[in-house]
């Protein structure tokens, strides 16, 4: 649910763009468009669409374009479930969980 966090090299200076895409191909947030010099940079994608709005679970795809190079790779946004604290009677048992969290 929080941000995603990425880094990219590069072996020399490029104009890098970083945006993010739904299942159509349409952009849903642009990340970075800018000039950068060689090396690595850390780049985050916030999990806020280009309107401001947080972006819905679902699987997205990351798309870098950097000088005549594009990389595109799939990321799957989620949500934590919500829970419910119910109040226990005297005398109740908690439930075990089968499943880690």
């Amino acid at each position: 649910r929080g941000p995603i966090d990425f880094a990219i090299a590069l072996p020399h200076a490029a104009r890098v763009r970083a945006q993010v895409l739904d299942v159509s191909g349409r952009m849903v947030a642009r990340v970075f468009d800018d000039a950068l010099p060689a090396g690595e940079r850390a780049l985050r994608w916030d999990g806020r669409m280009s309107d401001g709005h947080i972006a819905e679970s679902g699987r997205y795809f990351l798309q870098l374009t950097a000088g005549d190079k594009r990389i595109t790779r799939a990321i799957v946004r989620t949500r934590p479930s919500r829970s419910t604290i119910v109040p226990l009677e005297s005398g109740s048992t908690v439930p075990s969980l089968s499943r880690s969290w």
